[in-house]
């Protein structure tokens, strides 16, 4: 049985790494931060971003809401990475949507609450964030807070995909391997998987094994063929 993939949370990339702020002194210290964590000096980028976070900087808000989930130069807290996390949503911030999303999904600090999740995940999705792409389809993929809908999941997996999201790559590959809800298509399932599983992805790998056995020769052929066109077409329209 193949199982569906959830991102969890962000980790090292869902640090804002742009710099955006009021005034030029806020971009400095927040340059300053951004290069300490950059050298893994956490306890300086946690010194640098907090006063900015305080003053209202969505950025830092964000950017600490990750450095209490993992405790990176602070002691762990979920529930102040929360807090950090609600406020820079509040404000838009992508990142920090998705986050928020995932931990009302999870049930991590807060409730299990699906109905918040999905209002999280859409801001951040409809946005074109991939990961809370990625898990609103395993939301429609599961029924989870909402009428299961395999054609949404399917959509919002793709979506995702195409952007280079490497788990919705998979979970698109095993809806299509499944054929529930849309077309079963054995070869695509494969391209997907080859795409995922040449970013090194080992999950990826086993399951472009499983499915080739389902092949044919002609058929790996067509899906080799497959997955060097979405390559060069940048994983659009494929």
């Amino acid at each position: 049985m193949y199982k569906i993939f959830t991102i969890s949370y962000l980790g090292l990339l869902g640090i804002s790494i742009f710099i955006f702020s009021q005034n030029s002194a806020f971009s400095a210290d927040y340059k300053k931060g951004l290069t300490a964590f950059r050298n893994k000096d956490y306890a300086t980028a946690f010194r640098e971003w907090k006063p900015l976070a305080e003053k209202g900087n969505v950025k830092a808000q964000h950017n600490l809401g990750w450095m209490y989930r993992d405790g990176k130069g602070v002691t762990q807290n979920y529930k102040t990475a929360f807090k950090w996390y609600k406020k820079a949503a509040e404000k838009g911030n992508t990142k920090a949507q998705f986050n928020l999303g995932s931990m009302y999904y999870q049930g991590r600090p807060v409730s299990l609450n699906y109905k918040t999740a999905l209002k999280w995940y859409l801001l951040a999705a409809e946005k074109g964030d991939p990961n809370a792409q990625n898990d609103l389809g395993l939301m429609y993929e599961n029924g989870d807070g909402v009428p299961k809908d395999y054609k949404l999941a399917h959509k919002w997996f793709k979506l995702a995909a195409e952007q280079g999201n490497v788990i919705a790559q998979i979970n698109l590959s095993i809806m299509k391997m499944k054929g529930a809800g849309i077309i079963r298509d054995t070869v695509r399932a494969y391209m997907w998987t080859s795409i995922a599983a040449s970013r090194g992805d080992s999950k990826a790998e086993k399951l472009k094994k499983e499915i080739e056995k389902k092949l044919s020769p002609n058929e790996v052929n067509e899906a080799k063929k497959l997955t060097k066109e979405c390559l060069r077409k940048n994983l659009i329209r494929c």
